[in-house]
């Protein structure tokens, strides 16, 4: 489950070319994860509202 959590952040560290475990993709991928969730996140509820 949490690979899948992970996944689309992976996906994008990986794209721009970041290997391994390093602080960096840790931080972008952190980054991505949250942006990404949170867009979902935020469409479900409003498509909840309506």
């Amino acid at each position: 489950m949490t690979r899948l959590f992970l996944l689309p952040g992976d996906l994008i560290c990986d794209a721009f070319g970041l290997r391994g475990e390093s602080d960096h993709r840790q931080i972008l991928r952190s980054f991505f994860n949250m942006m990404i969730w949170g867009g979902i996140s935020i469409a479900v509820a409003l498509k909840a509202m309506l």
